[in-house]
């Protein structure tokens, strides 16, 4: 019988450790989000209305304007550009969102599946919005960014998508793949002033 030798296995899992690092204090609480199901969908042209009013029919949510996310019962929309939004979906598994989506949704967006494209880290704690601030090239101040936003960013010349999730306040980041290690380097140098743990 032929073994298989592909598994499904964290970005992160080499350099993401379950620990204390850092200042002793320990003040930001770190974690990757893990199978979570991330699609793609753009507005057909001309189709952004039909598209709105049949997402908020099938699905309860009202697609949100750009910078902006809304959640209902696990699912999730981001705005991320005109007609554009990254659906994330806490109890699909894989492609199950994308087809999902596609099969109701087909002729008036286009839907791509995302799933394995992405790490998604979440960062909680007093002092997340200190040590993003240090590479993340928008404006984190309250005033700007609060929960119910989100931003298409860099971080230490890597592609990020950024939200906040409430007032702690925590954020959940999206990373390539292929960028991940990459983006945890430079998390762990940031954060380590104000102390991190990393939980399983």
């Amino acid at each position: 019988m032929a073994e298989s030798f592909l598994a499904s296995r964290s970005a992160l899992a080499d350099v993401m450790v379950v620990g204390r690092y850092g200042s002793p204090g320990g003040e930001l609480a770190v974690r990757e989000r893990r199978d979570l199901a991330i699609a793609h969908v753009a507005a057909r042209r001309s189709c952004q209305a039909a598209l709105t009013s049949r997402f908020a029919a099938q699905f309860g949510i009202a697609l949100p304007a750009p910078l902006h996310w809304v959640a209902a019962g696990g699912l999730s929309a981001h705005g991320t550009g005109p007609g554009q939004w990254l659906v994330i979906d806490e109890a699909s598994e894989g492609h199950a969102l994308a087809r999902r989506l596609a099969a109701g949704l087909s002729d008036v967006a286009s839907v791509c599946d995302q799933s394995d494209m992405y790490a998604v880290l979440r960062v909680a704690g007093s002092c997340a919005r200190d040590a993003l601030a240090k590479g993340v090239q928008i404006d984190l101040h309250p005033r700007a960014f609060g929960p119910g936003r989100t931003a298409t960013t860099v971080v230490h010349h890597i592609g990020v998508q950024i939200w906040q999730v409430d007032a702690t306040p925590t954020f959940d980041m999206a990373v390539f793949r292929g960028f991940a290690g990459s983006f945890w380097d430079w998390f762990a140098a940031s954060a380590a002033e104000f102390g991190y743990v990393v939980a399983g």
